[in-house]
């Protein structure tokens, strides 16, 4: 297809881009592909530097592209954008500063109250906020560099917290973490 100066498509493909560029936000539709391929763009941001391939932090672009998305498409369900599109919501999400957790986590709650997110994504957010505002967590999913638990409340009922949240027994959970830092 050519673009002709006085198309009608010239004419809407501009009025995208000026709209776009005015925005400061994402151009993405809700489309299953659209919103795919913008979470799979910022996961490859945030995978190149946690791999040290790039040394600037995506984080608050991420984090910044996150927040127009779910502005404007809602949080990614499971049953319409799939599980990589719902996972890669919950990492960049993960990863963001805690006024975005903040802000955010409601959404995600929502979407958990519909069965629309991974099992055990969402106890790891709250976790991590928790964490972050000094607090004990609830489910024990954070750790420190040196393999030891973030403070954990009311450690009697653990893992019967865990188990409803379709987490495996804190122990082995554990063990995973302890393995996966020192490989």
């Amino acid at each position: 297809m050519t673009l002709h100066r006085g198309s009608s498509y010239a004419q809407f493909a501009l009025a995208l881009m000026l709209l776009f560029a005015s925005s400061g936000g994402s151009a993405t539709g809700c489309g299953r592909w659209e919103v795919d391929t913008e979470i799979r763009e910022l996961m490859s941001r945030d995978s190149a530097y946690r791999k040290g391939k790039v040394l600037v932090d995506p984080n608050p672009i991420n984090s910044k592209a996150l927040k127009s998305l779910i502005r404007s498409c809602g949080w990614p369900f499971v049953s319409f954008y799939g599980r990589d599109a719902a996972l890669g919501a919950f990492l960049i999400l993960q990863h963001s500063d805690l006024e975005v957790q903040l802000e955010l986590a409601p959404l995600m709650r929502h979407a958990a109250g519909r069965g629309e997110i991974l099992p055990g994504t969402l106890p790891l957010l709250e976790d991590r906020i928790l964490v972050r505002q000094g607090l004990p967590q609830i489910y024990g999913t954070q750790f420190r560099g040196d393999g030891e638990p973030y403070p954990i409340a009311d450690m009697e009922s653990l893992d019967i917290r865990r188990r409803a949240a379709g987490l495996v027994p804190f122990e082995a959970y554990r063990r995973q973490i302890n393995e996966a830092q020192s490989q």
